[in-house]
């Protein structure tokens, strides 16, 4: 049995505005709060769009 995996993201126009300026971020992560994994051992990461005024979870 094989595993797929996909990430789908709906956006808004608002959304896609920011989502072309924003800095994206990965966190190596267990519970998806702490950062405390390591990039090349790291089972789930937490991924953010930065930018000067705001931050979202992805």
């Amino acid at each position: 049995m094989s595993l797929t995996r996909r990430l789908h993201i709906v956006q808004t126009t608002e959304q896609r505005s920011f989502m072309d300026t924003a800095i994206k971020v990965a966190f190596a992560t267990t519970d998806m709060e702490t950062v405390n994994q390591h990039f090349g051992s790291a089972q789930s990461f937490a991924l953010y769009a930065v930018d000067i005024e705001h931050a979202q979870l992805l």
